[in-house]
């Protein structure tokens, strides 16, 4: 019964922290901006996301999934105390948006780890290109997710609603107030996918590219090695016999 403190959660709070600072530094300090979105900024939150995802699945493999979860949950959770939330509506919330971000990135990853025939350049781009594809949608849907779940459990105090009350007090009636925010909701969900196509292309590259190196560099003993080996053969027939 006792309100649960956001600042308990020193990890997640330094992580957001600094994330959200120099987001803002760069937003400040630059004006190449996209669709209302500032483009600088963009590019270090999906640098960071790459980092962090890659980090995480070089380390963990497939059980990266669990940690992502666990980070989107602790995230959410103190993003909902901030807003006044209940313990229950920061619990459910946390919950909802640790298993959409668990249950969607476990296909990418799955994806990403899973054992692709890279024989060129051709195969390289293809493959890219589709974990591109399946991060993009990926993100897409976790954002989706994120928003609708976010409204049903905050109601009055969810961040689609705040957008409304934003629109209103810059002279929008409701309809237009309510449109606007969808339109910005839309916007949030296609920037998640731009996002997750850029890491799906960075991390789908650059395995891909060490797998296909690897195999290179397997067939290369394996020729060496037969080479060496009907040498040896050769040099063994040529012996005069006693």
């Amino acid at each position: 019964y006792t309100p649960a403190d956001p600042n308990a959660a020193v990890i997640s709070n330094f992580v957001t922290t600094v994330r959200d600072t120099v987001s803002k530094d760069i937003e400040e300090n630059t004006d190449w901006t996209l669709f209302g979105q500032n483009v600088g900024s963009f590019l270090y939150n999906t640098g960071l996301s790459i980092g962090e995802s890659a980090s995480q699945v070089a380390l963990l493999g497939p059980w990266a999934t669990y940690l992502m979860g666990a980070s989107a949950a602790s995230q959410q959770a103190v993003d909902v105390l901030e807003r006044g939330g209940s313990n229950s509506q920061a619990f459910w919330g946390g919950l909802a948006a640790g298993a959409a971000e668990a249950v969607f990135e476990k296909f990418s990853v799955d994806r990403l780890l899973s054992e692709r025939s890279i024989n060129g350049m051709k195969d390289l781009l293809r493959e890219t290109a589709k974990q591109a594809g399946t991060e993009a949608s990926e993100e897409m849907l976790t954002e989706i997710s994120n928003i609708l779940t976010d409204t049903a459990i905050m109601g009055e105090t969810s961040n689609f609603q705040q957008m409304v009350d934003q629109y209103r007090m810059q002279g929008l009636d409701d309809d237009d107030a309510k449109r606007q925010a969808v339109m910005d909701s839309i916007a949030q969900v296609l920037w998640a996918g731009a996002g997750g196509a850029l890491s799906g292309a960075a991390m789908g590259g650059a395995t891909r590219g060490m797998n296909r190196a690897a195999r290179n560099a397997q067939d290369r003993r394996n020729a060496a090695g037969k080479q060496t080996a009907a040498g040896a053969q050769a040099q063994q027939g040529a012996q005069p016999l006693h």
